[in-house]
């Protein structure tokens, strides 16, 4: 059996300008949204055969 994965890397705590905005909620609940929405995108285009899953 095989499962997809992704490795999400969403900036650098190293950085003071990103590390507010991912401590930040305006910037977790962006960034969650969007994880949320691109796995649930890829679910549907996967259930729909229009996708791989190598």
């Amino acid at each position: 059996a095989s499962m997809p994965s992704v490795l999400v890397e969403l900036g650098y705590l190293t950085n003071a300008q990103e590390a507010r905005y991912l401590n930040s909620d305006r910037g977790q609940t962006y960034l969650a949204k969007g994880i949320f929405r691109a796995v649930r995108k890829y679910k549907k285009d996967y259930d729909k055969g229009l996708v791989s899953s190598e």
